[in-house]
This record gives structure tokens, C-alpha cells and sequence, in this order.
């Protein structure tokens, strides 16, 4: 056998190129000549192929010692650089320390050298000195483009996928009915979705369509966008006489072909896409899919952004992720079946068992359902059970290697797949990525602006326009990284504000940018800037979080939650105590109202054991003030009581009147709920005489309340309602409309206690009118859960039923969690009077459910009334009750609320 001269360096130089990707070079021109090398035969020719061209490489090894003889080892080195550790081109050169053009000297001499012992190795007639292909290591910038001989093999067929394909049912149809009706298309997403996998999956499908085939062009190799057409044209087998251009040689050829061309790993050539539109414009029956992390913007282009694979549906309380229940089984979501089909390749038995069942789903969404870091992590299996690699992927990236030595070797570990994009891009946009790492959960523009931006060129790094990130840039750079792949942007509908945006990194590629941005030394700089910039939006919107717009509020706080608990771990962290207790200040209402209890109980713990805190100080009170109030809103009255006695102490000891406003108050809460109710009416009379003696009104009207709220509790109605009218009269003389809508709702609550049903359900009309004309979504979602309540007490089903459906939607759409759970309790009570004893238990057991997931318990008092109510129907339906509380249990919200509003 005698490959013509031109067509056996062109193979040689495409099979190195290829070197670990042996399901191509299984295919290759030169695997039979490699597997008629010697006795021994090998099925998988791919690897008798890449272990010959490293063996010929080994053989160029020099003798000489490298110290003294540094220029004898420089074309072995190439080499090994270039092929062996896939090293680019720009980093062979600054690792020798030589010049472009000693590189490409050396480089066509490594070559050829190679070329020569494969000739000898397999017995090939010697031919003349080969000019180096297109693209090869030894191609000089006079050669690039200019000369492309006609190779003697066919072009190799495509790829061979050796797993099966799964999960992309959905995006193969939608690329399937593109196809049909488009000449480009373009499969765009992150470094790791599987573009590649899917678009061989679209070629075996449609392959029998194209009368011509279809060719697979690999460019992960080509970092020159003049190099395109020649790759191109190498892997179509396209003659070409001396005289005639690239182009012109290319679509003179393809011009009647029906050909489907794949083009995969366009990014870093991207400068070239405008070929694409000359070619297809010179080839009618011509088409081309396309992968990339970008689009290419051209006319004509359609796209398919290739996502993570689905996961199962999870609730999250507490930083819990916890799967929910559906109707399908966890292997059928497709990133699980991805993990459990590559853990079966090393583990041949390995099935999901109830035990491991968690802990393979939380491994999945760790990995933000990327194919190639759940196959990464799978492949794992043999070594390391579910449980022990989920320990270890508190750190993503150093797991996740060892990747098949088939694959190209920036596919072997998912580091190198994100570094490779990360790479490519220019210098503000890789500033501006590894600032954003800073994000937990996401950021606004407001926000990116406020922490990633240089303020002036003066900023360490800043110094040159290129790599700036500046105010009027930022959007366009932002834009960029989405184009990328690499930011994600979703948009958010407000309660009543307009959408949001919010650009946000998968968890893989944010951990990869936090390691640059800490090699870039701006990690302190950025963490102080986010911190500050959380800190002063926690202080913005806590006087929202009691005032009518608390539910857009309290939404915007919960999509920041991430961020919040970052920045105010920060500020523990560098022992700045001062901003940690403002910052915990601010958010004490929302973690009350969200269910984020245990995470603030947890950092006030930190800011009191902080060396920083001042014992005996304002800043101590303060401290031990918020803790005992998470406790109360916990109900840990222990605790709360405790705390709130040292704080209450140290004000007292300061002589700090203002201070001991909030602290009364804190405390006689937390007496009336342990029933100490003497002490409570004392603490609020202190209270409230020195607010009289500071004209405090609000002050004045919280102590009323309280005072009215103690007789309410120990059933003296008529002293209860003196006091609440007594509020009710000062709230309207100067006007405090949230104060007057929470009076009338006392009022009701008396009225109901003592059987006035009617009364009850006026004076709930009235104060929802008022919170309605405030447009307070919480209060108008109180007010319809209690109208519920008085109407199931007065027989009257259908409106009992119409005011908690309202009050239900209004809770799912704030996403008020506790909230819901009081409704479904309410839902529960009106099954049970109904006679729905199935159905009553069903929605107490998912209550029940949900209040676990929040953290906060059901008031003894509450759970005796529901216990009573639910008395009859656990009668009724015997040894079935439990299950029907366990199905219960077991419910998505979605499905609790679909059963909640269904018709009685």
C-alpha cells in the first residue's frame, strides 16, 4: 500500500489531532495499517491507531541529555505539547521559549519525522518530502489556506457513539423539524450539555435523507479561523487544482451535493462564520448543523439551546433539597438515568434503592444536570457509593476527572471543558465572569453593576480599555457571557413590578470563576462589595416588610436569600460586627415571614460568640434581642425568655428609653406565649407608659393591642374589646390605616370567640376592605383566611369555600409557604364540617408537611382546635385515617393546592 505522498501527511496530522478520540480514529484511513501492525489483532482499532502515533513519538525521544542539548529536544517536545497534552499552540511557544517562527521550523521537522517512522513502521513505499496539511503543527502562515491536495482515502465516516443516547427526546424533535426547513442550524450551550452527542444523534437519524451523507468536521483543534476551509475541505476529500481558491475549490465541489455538514466547536473560530453564508449561498441541496457555545449571527441561522437535563421536581427549606413525589419514577428523569446507565459501565448491578435514591438526585442537581459531569461523577461509582461522592462534591471540580481517554482531552475532566471556554474569551468578559462567581443564586444588573463594575481605570487590572467593565459597557459584556453559554438569564415576574432579569452561572462553571477570581487577587475587593451592596438592600427593604408593598418586597428578599446569607456571613467572618447586626436587624421579619428561622437563628448564634461583640454593650443588646425574637417566632419560648432577660438587662444598666420600646414589647410577647400572663400586662404597661411620655404613637397603639390581646387570651372579652377600640380610635385619628385594618381583625376575632359570627364575618369585611385599598397582599390574604373560618362556622360552605381559594391563590403567588399551610389547615376544618373525612385528612397531613419543611411548629392552641375538628373524620374512616394523612404528607404543593380548590 502506497498513500499518495500529500494524502498520508494529511492523515497522519488528522489522526494526531484526533489523538484521544479513538471513536474516530476507529474509522480513520490509517487504523488498518496500524492494525496489520504485528501478530496481535485488536477489535478496537481507534486505540491500536492512537497507541501507534504515540509510539512514534516515543521513538523521537532524544538520548542526548537536555540540559546541554536543549535544541535536540525541541521537535519531540512539540510533539508531546502539542498532541500528547493537547497544549495550544501560543503555550507550546511560551513554555520552549521560542519564537513563532523557530516553532513552526521545529514543528515541520517533528513531522516529518514522525511521517517517516510510520512509513518505515508499516512498510510504505518512501515518497518525496510532504508539504505539512492544512492546520498541521508544521504549517507555516505562507502555507495556511493557500495549497490543499486531494487525499487519496475516502473521507472517514462519522462517529460512532459507543453509549446510548438519553434525555433529549424534546430537543432531538425540535433540531429534527428545524432541519427539515432550515440550511443552518446551530446547537448552542455550556461547556458539558452534550451538543456534540446530540448532533451525532441527528445525523444517524437523518443520514439516509442526504443522498451525499453527512461529514463530521471536528474544530476542536483549529484555533485559526483561516484554517476553516481547509478543515473543511480535508474532511470532504475535495480536490482542488493549483490555481483555485479554497472556497472556490470547496463549493465547486459540494454545488450539487446533498450533504448534511456538521461543524462541531465552532466558538473559537467564530471570526469565520461568515464563510458559512458564501458556501451555502454556492450550494443549494446544502445544509449544516452547527455546535457551539455561541450563535454565529448570521441570516438565515436558527438555534437550539441544548440545557441541562431534566431533573426531578425538589422543594428546598432550610438549604435542604428535597425530591418531591410525582407520578414518575426517578429513573425516568434523564439526568438520574444518565448517572445510573454510566455507573452501570463500571458498576454492572448498580440500581437506585430508596437509601441511595436522595443522594443520587441531590448528586445530579449538584452538577446542574450536565451530561458530561454526572458521566464524570459516575464513572466514580465503583470506588465511591452515592453517599461518599455527595460528601465529596462539596468541591466540584476536582471529582469530576478521569473522563474516558476516547474523549478529547478537554472533555476528560469538565475543568478543562469550562476552562477552554473560559479561554476564549477577551479580558472584561473573563473579568466580568469570575466577578460574577461572587453571586450566590444569581444577580440583577443593579447588582452586577454595583459589585462588578471598575470604578476607574486606576482598579488593579484596569489599566487597559479591553478589560474594563464599566457602568456603560456592562449590558454588552453581560449579553456576551449569555451568549457564550456561559451566564444564564431568566426573567421574573414581579407581584407588581415590572419583570426582572437576573443572569445567574451553573454551579460547575460559578466554582471554576470563584478559583479565578481568587488567582486574580480581587477576591477581598469583590467579597466587601457584594457584602455592602446586600447590606444596604437588606436596610431598604425592611420598612417595606410592614407596609403594603411587603409582598413584592418579601419576594425580592427571597430571590437574594443566597446573597443575603453570603454577605451576612462575610460581615461574621471579618468580625464586623456592627454591619452584621444591621444587616440581621433588617431581615428579622423576612426570615420570620419566609420560614428562614433556623439560618438566622444559627448566624445570630456566630455574632454572639464574635470576640468583636462588646459584652454589656448597645451592640450585645441588640444581638441578644434579634436571637430571642427568632426564637420566639420559633417557638422556643425557653430560649427566647433567656435571651431576652440578659438584653432587657443591659438596656436597663444603659438607662436607653428608646431601646427599651422594642425590648418591652419583645418581651412581653414572649411572656403572654408561655401563658405568664401577669408579667406580660406588666411588661406592656411599662411599655406603654413610656411611649405616652415620648408621644409614641405607633408605640402607643402596639401596647393597646398587646394589652387587648392578654384579656383576649384569658377570655375577658369585654376589657379585650375596650382595649382594641381604644387602639382602633387613636390608629384613625392619625390615620395609620395598617393599624386600623389590624384592629377591626381583633375585633372580629372577639366577636367570633364568642359566637357573633355575623359580627365576626362584618368586621373581617372591613378590615380586608382596608387592606385592599392599601393593596397589602398579606392582609388581604388574612383577612379571606379568617372570613373562611367564620363562614365554615356558620354552616355557610360556599362562601367559606370561595374566600380560601382567594386567600390559597394569593398565598401561592407570594410564595408564602407558612402561609399556605394555615389555609390548607382552614381547607381541612371545612372538609371535616362537610362530611369529607378523606379529604380533611389528606389536606391536614400536607399541611403538616409543609410546616416541617419551614421550621415553624403548629401553636398548641391551634393544634387542639384542629385535632378536635379532625376528631369525627379519623372516627369515620378507622384504620384508613393514617393513610389518607400519609398521602397527604406526600403531596406537591401544586397538587395539595389543586385538591384544596377543587370543588367541595
Amino acid at each position: 500500500m502506497s498513500p499518495g505522498s500529500a494524502g498520508f501527511a494529511h492523515q497522519v496530522h488528522d489522526a494526531l489531532a484526533h489523538l484521544y478520540d479513538t471513536v474516530y480514529l476507529q474509522t480513520h484511513p490509517l487504523a488498518k495499517l496500524a492494525g496489520a501492525e504485528g501478530a496481535e489483532k485488536s477489535a478496537n482499532l481507534g486505540q491500536v491507531l492512537r497507541q501507534s502515533l504515540i509510539a512514534a513519538i516515543e521513538t523521537l525521544r532524544p538520548s542526548l541529555d537536555e540540559q546541554t542539548n536543549p535544541a535536540a529536544w525541541r521537535s519531540y517536545h512539540i510533539l508531546t505539547m502539542r498532541y500528547v497534552e493537547g497544549i495550544e499552540i501560543s503555550d507550546v511557544q511560551r513554555r520552549l521559549m521560542i519564537s513563532k517562527s523557530a516553532y513552526y521550523r521545529a514543528s515541520r521537522q517533528a513531522l516529518q519525522a514522525v511521517i517517516s517512522v510510520l512509513r518505515s513502521r508499516w512498510r510504505l513505499e518512501a515518497g518525496p518530502p510532504e508539504p505539512p496539511a492544512p492546520g498541521t503543527i508544521g504549517a507555516t502562515p505562507a502555507d495556511q489556506g493557500t495549497t490543499v491536495s486531494r487525499r487519496s482515502a475516502p473521507p472517514p465516516r462519522l462517529p460512532s457513539p459507543l453509549t446510548s443516547f438519553l434525555g433529549r427526546q424534546r430537543e432531538l424533535a425540535t433540531v429534527m423539524r428545524l432541519l427539515a426547513s432550515s440550511r443552518l442550524l446551530t446547537l448552542t450551550g455550556a461547556p458539558g450539555t452534550g451538543k456534540t452527542r446530540l448532533a451525532l444523534e441527528v445525523a444517524a437519524q437523518v443520514a439516509d435523507t442526504f443522498a451525499d451523507g453527512v461529514v463530521f468536521v471536528p474544530l476542536a483543534s483549529v484555533t485559526d479561523p483561516a484554517l476553516l476551509l481547509p478543515t473543511i475541505v480535508q474532511a470532504t476529500d475535495v480536490p482542488r487544482p493549483g490555481g483555485e481558491s479554497v472556497l472556490e475549490a470547496l463549493t465547486d465541489d459540494l454545488s450539487n451535493k446533498r450533504l448534511l455538514l456538521i461543524l462541531d466547536n465552532f466558538e473559537q473560530i467564530v471570526a469565520a462564520a461568515p464563510n458559512l453564508i458564501e458556501i451555502l449561498a454556492r450550494c443549494p441541496e446544502l445544509r449544516m448543523l452547527v455546535t457551539s457555545r455561541v450563535r454565529l449571527h448570521l441570516r438565515g441561522e436558527r438555534e437550539v439551546a441544548v440545557p441541562p437535563l431534566e431533573l426531578p421536581p425538589v422543594s428546598v427549606a432550610g438549604g435542604v433539597r428535597k425530591v418531591l413525589p410525582t407520578e414518575r419514577r426517578l429513573e425516568e428523569y434523564a439526568a438520574i438515568a444518565l448517572f445510573v446507565e454510566r455507573a452501570r459501565d463500571v458498576v454492572p448491578d448498580f440500581v437506585i434503592t430508596e437509601e441511595t435514591a436522595g443522594a443520587i438526585a441531590e448528586i445530579c442537581y449538584r452538577l446542574d444536570g450536565l451530561p458530561l459531569a454526572i458521566e464524570l461523577a459516575a464513572a466514580r461509582a465503583k470506588l465511591l457509593p452515592p453517599a461518599s461522592m455527595l460528601a465529596r462534591l462539596e468541591r466540584r471540580l476536582p471529582l469530576l476527572i478521569g473522563g474516558p481517554r476516547d474523549l478529547p482531552a478537554r472533555q476528560q475532566t469538565l475543568r478543562s471543558a469550562i476552562a477552554w471556554s473560559y479561554d476564549l474569551l477577551d479580558g472584561g468578559d473573563q473579568r466580568l465572569l469570575r466577578r460574577l462567581a461572587i453571586f450566590t443564586g444569581g444577580a440583577t444588573p443593579d447588582a452586577a453593576q454595583a459589585v462588578c463594575t471598575d470604578e476607574a481605570p486606576g482598579q488593579p487590572g484596569g489599566g487597559q480599555l479591553l478589560s474594563l467593565v464599566s457602568t456603560d459597557n456592562l449590558l454588552d459584556r453581560l449579553e456576551s457571557l449569555v451568549s457564550e453559554s456561559l451566564v444564564v438569564q431568566t426573567t421574573i415576574s414581579g407581584l407588581a413590578s415590572e419583570p426582572e432579569l437576573r443572569f445567574s452561572l451553573l454551579e460547575t462553571i460559578r466554582e471554576y470563576a470563584l478559583e479565578q477570581l481568587v488567582e486574580s487577587g480581587e477576591l477581598a475587593s469583590i467579597q466587601r462589595r457584594h457584602a455592602g451592596h446586600f447590606l444596604e438592600l437588606a436596610e431598604r427593604a425592611e420598612p417595606y416588610l410592614v407596609s403594603p408593598q411587603r409582598a413584592e418586597w418579601v419576594s425580592r428578599l427571597e430571590r437574594e436569600n443566597p446573597n443575603l446569607q453570603a454577605a451576612m456571613d462575610w460581615w461574621i467572618s471579618q468580625g464586623d460586627v456592627r454591619r452584621g447586626l444591621r444587616m440581621a436587624s433588617a431581615l428579622v421579619w423576612f426570615w420570620a415571614l419566609r420560614g428562614h428561622l433556623p439560618e438566622g437563628r444559627e448566624r445570630m448564634a456566630a455574632l454572639l460568640a464574635s470576640p468583636s461583640l462588646a459584652a454589656s454593650s448597645l451592640d450585645q443588646a441588640h444581638a441578644l434581642q434579634i436571637a430571642a425574637t427568632l426564637a420566639h417566632h420559633q417557638r422556643d419560648f425557653n430560649a427566647a425568655r433567656a435571651l431576652q432577660e440578659d438584653s432587657l438587662r443591659i438596656l436597663r444598666a444603659l438607662g436607653n428609653q428608646e431601646e427599651l420600646i422594642t425590648a418591652l414589647s419583645v418581651w412581653g410577647n414572649i411572656l403572654m406565649q408561655q401563658g405568664d400572663y401577669d408579667a406580660a400586662r406588666a411588661a406592656f404597661q411599662e411599655n406603654l407608659a413610656i411611649c405616652q411620655k415620648l408621644e409614641n404613637i405607633p408605640g402607643i397603639c402596639f401596647n393597646l393591642s398587646n394589652l387587648g390581646n392578654i384579656a383576649h387570651e384569658q377570655q375577658d372579652y369585654a376589657a379585650a374589646r375596650s382595649l382594641h377600640e381604644q387602639c382602633l380610635e387613636v390608629c384613625r385619628a392619625v390615620q395609620f390605616s395598617t393599624g386600623v385594618a389590624v384592629q377591626l381583625h381583633h375585633l372580629a376575632m372577639i366577636a367570633e370567640d364568642e359566637g357573633e359570627f355575623a359580627e365576626a364575618r362584618a368586621l373581617y369585611e372591613q378590615s380586608l376592605s382596608v387592606w385592599q385599598a392599601d393593596a397589602d397582599q398579606y392582609g388581604v390574604a388574612r383577612a379571606l383566611l379568617h372570613l373562611g373560618g367564620a363562614a365554615t362556622a356558620q354552616g355557610d360552605s360556599i362562601a367559606a369555600h370561595g374566600y380560601l381559594v382567594r386567600a390559597l391563590e394569593l398565598m401561592k403567588r407570594m410564595d408564602d409557604v407558612a402561609g399556605i399551610a394555615l389555609v390548607l389547615e382552614r381547607c381541612a376544618r371545612l372538609a371535616a364540617a362537610q362530611q369529607q373525612p378523606t379529604r380533611a385528612l389528606t389536606l391536614a397531613g400536607a399541611a403538616t408537611a409543609l410546616r416541617e419543611r419551614v421550621g415553624i411548629p403548629r401553636p398548641a392552641n391551634v393544634a387542639a382546635e384542629i385535632d378536635a375538628a379532625l376528631s369525627p373524620a379519623r372516627e369515620v374512616l378507622g384504620t384508613t385515617a393514617a393513610k389518607a394523612w400519609a398521602e397527604g404528607e406526600a403531596l406537591t404543593v401544586e397538587q395539595t393546592i389543586s385538591l384544596a380548590t377543587s370543588p367541595l
